[in-house]
């Protein structure tokens, strides 16, 4: 949440993963004032959903949408006691780490007073910070519906380090499945609406920012339908998307955390939930809240202008991002004027308004469509949009990637590329037998212990925007052990017979590890293979010496032998 960078998953008794995306307006119905912050998108803006618009909860059904969970939060509970009477409207997360696993979240911050659920952030006694995430019952039970409007009525200190992640989350906890956000954002910046792409919810596929700050009282709403998701702020529309709408059942969390940030102790507040209602879909359902309408104005009928012949515009060029595509508009009445929209995704496009558009990474992926519209003096303006076009991402040019350097333990071994697509940027794994070697993501590798007599192979990945990523593999390079520095043994002590000689090992590479074993005129003497050895009557006349055996992980075992001494009686 909040950051839009990792990945996260959500599920009860679990931490939540979100991501993020853009997303574009849709317009509505009916006219009411809505309350903006300065500087907010909606300021000076009419309100076009008046329920959406309410400041009070609404007790009801609406047209199409039936009510399936509301609360006022009217009966009074003390910090620590929630959800107590709230038992069958509310659960919530409680003893376990934040979705950043900096915070922790904690029932005991919540409490009810004065008309409003309270979630009292701040860092505890043991110098964690505290957050909440309370989840509405459906009929008494965990679970959501496919399909909703979700509002809710709140403001928040802002409080840095803090955010939200209102959310709907996959009733099964497959990310994959979909997530939706509204409002998300620090508490000491402003509320954003995002959406995720299904089936790769990590790429933040929509997103808006309201520019309207979390300190005053508004209302914010999700119209989750089967064609699109709406995001109205103080019912005015500030964001909607026709593209991965969800299809599984999800339900709500009005989840806070952290934003990724250790927040200061002294860092502390409180976010306040005035009402939430939960709305179940059910088209050409009857509404029983009578909601406030403005009439429209009348004005004098015009002269009726004539109409434009149109044509449906096509898109001629090759389909791959950076390619360059041509909108042919086709047979208008003569003297039509054309102007151009290119739209990605059903969102229009900043500054792509030329009958030709050159594709870019980001529209790799996604779909194109141009919109033309055609004006004639004395005829109606009429505007008429292609077919969608798929653009494919353009192909990676690769080469197979060579193992360079010195490819022995301790030696040190690198990655040569090759030539790939100028502008292409890579990521590394080496791998052992084949095997990923563990946190080996670099372009260069220093062989261990492990790798001696292995065959070391490294996959390098080319990604570029608007590209196909493309993974290469090495020819492998067998790893050599490093040569043992040894060191030349001796033999010490009396030559007289009975006398204890010690083995001296000499230096030798540091780590080495020794057994030694005692010779008799160059044959070995059974059982004498400690450091030390005492010289018995059959070794009087005889050439008594000691081999020293060195060996290391990632070595090669090497031998070195004593001059004898001979012993005497």
């Amino acid at each position: 949440m909040v950051t839009r960078t990792s990945t996260r998953a959500l599920s009860i008794g679990a931490t939540i993963v979100a991501s993020a995306l853009l997303a574009s307006a849709l317009v509505a119905t009916s006219a009411q004032s809505a309350s903006a912050a300065t500087g907010s998108i909606i300021a000076g803006k009419k309100a076009t959903d008046a329920a959406a618009a309410s400041t009070t909860l609404l007790n009801g059904h609406l047209a199409g949408w039936t009510q399936i969970f509301k609360d006022d939060f009217t009966t009074p509970v003390a910090a620590g006691g929630f959800p107590g009477p709230y038992a069958k409207q509310w659960m919530t997360y409680d003893g376990f780490g934040d979705t950043w696993n900096i915070g922790r979240y904690d029932a005991k911050i919540l409490s009810v007073h004065d008309g409003v659920l309270d979630m009292n952030l701040h860092t505890g006694t043991d110098g964690v910070p505290r957050a909440a995430a309370p989840i509405p019952l459906i009929d008494g039970k965990w679970g959501g519906t496919t399909y909703g409007r979700y509002s809710v009525r709140m403001k928040s200190d802002a409080l840095p380090g803090y955010g939200t992640a209102f959310l709907l989350w996959d009733d099964d906890n497959v990310w994959e499945n979909g997530e939706i956000n509204f409002p998300e954002g620090s508490l000491d910046g402003s509320t954003q609406a995002f959406n995720h792409k299904l089936g790769e919810p990590w790429i933040t596929e929509m997103g808006v920012d309201t520019k309207t700050s979390y300190t005053g009282w508004h209302t914010y709403t999700i119209d989750w339908l089967p064609d699109r998701i709406t995001y109205l702020l103080d019912g005015v529309v500030v964001a909607s998307t026709t593209t991965n709408v969800p299809k599984t059942p999800m339900h709500w969390v009005l989840q806070t955390a952290t934003n990724g940030s250790k927040p200061a102790a002294s860092t502390k507040g409180h976010l306040l939930v005035d009402w939430v209602s939960q709305y179940k879909y059910t088209p050409g359902s009857a509404a029983t809240v009578n909601l406030p309408t403005t009439p429209a104005p009348t004005t004098p009928t015009p002269a009726k202008p004539a109409t434009l012949t149109t044509a449906t515009p096509q898109i001629t060029g090759t389909l791959t991002a950076g390619a360059t595509l041509t909108a042919k508009p086709g047979t208008w009445t003569s003297g039509t004027a054309f102007s151009y929209q290119w739209s990605r995704g059903g969102a229009a496009i900043a500054g792509a308004t030329g009958q030709t558009y050159k594709t870019t990474a980001a529209d790799a992926g996604r779909t194109l469509t141009v919109t033309v519209k055609g004006t004639k003096s004395g005829y109606t303006a009429a505007a008429t949009t292609s077919a969608a076009v798929a653009v494919a991402a353009a192909p990676l040019a690769s080469a197979t990637p060579t193992v360079t350097g010195t490819p022995t333990v301790g030696g040190k071994v690198g990655a040569k590329t090759g030539t790939w697509t100028s502008g292409t940027s890579f990521s590394y794994q080496w791998k052992r037998n084949g095997q990923a070697i563990s946190r080996a993501t670099a372009s260069t590798y220093v062989p261990t212990a492990s790798d001696a007599n292995r065959a070391i192979t490294v996959v390098v990945t080319g990604t570029k925007a608007g590209h196909t990523a493309v993974a290469r593999t090495s020819s492998a390079a067998t790893i050599k052990p490093s040569t043992l520095r040894t060191g030349t043994p001796g033999v010490k002590g009396s030559t007289k017979v009975g006398s204890t000689l010690t083995g001296q090992r000499g230096t030798w590479t540091t780590g080495t590890t020794w057994t030694f074993q005692w010779t008799r005129d160059g044959s070995w003497i059974k059982g004498a293979t400690g450091t030390t050895y005492r010289t018995t009557s059959a070794d009087v006349g005889k050439r008594i010496g000691v081999k020293v055996t060195g060996s290391k992980p990632g070595y090669t075992t090497a031998s070195r032998w004593s001059a004898p001494v001979t012993i005497r009686r």
